[in-house]
């Protein structure tokens, strides 16, 4: 069972979902206007989706930061906006950077 504080910490992770979510949708359609191409509700469930994974674990990062709300919605907003891929790379880019993983180093392993 679920402590209080649990419960709120997951409600607060499921709005965080939505907000990266719509954020995807709307970065999706917007692209998509821009574009000229064509809009399909897969590919929109599939954009909400991944915007939805990667702004969450954007919400990991704000927790481990331990930022406030306001600036941890700012960034899973914009997270779900630029989409899972370009969320991805930045956040991966980052693990390799801790971790001492730079791009020399995966150069020499190809």
């Amino acid at each position: 069972m679920l402590e209080p504080e649990d419960k709120g910490r997951v409600i607060q992770a499921a709005l965080y979902l939505v907000l990266a979510a719509i954020g995807g949708i709307l970065g999706y359609l917007t692209r998509a206007a821009e574009s000229g191409t064509g809009i399909t509700a897969s590919m929109l469930a599939l954009k909400a989706a991944g915007a939805a994974f990667a702004g969450f674990l954007v919400f990991l990062v704000a927790l481990y930061l331990e930022l406030g709300w306001i600036p941890t919605g700012i960034l899973v907003g914009l997270a779900g906006w630029i989409g899972a891929d370009a969320t991805l790379q930045v956040l991966s880019t980052q693990v390799r950077k801790r971790l001492g993983l730079g791009r020399e180093d995966q150069d020499d392993r190809r």
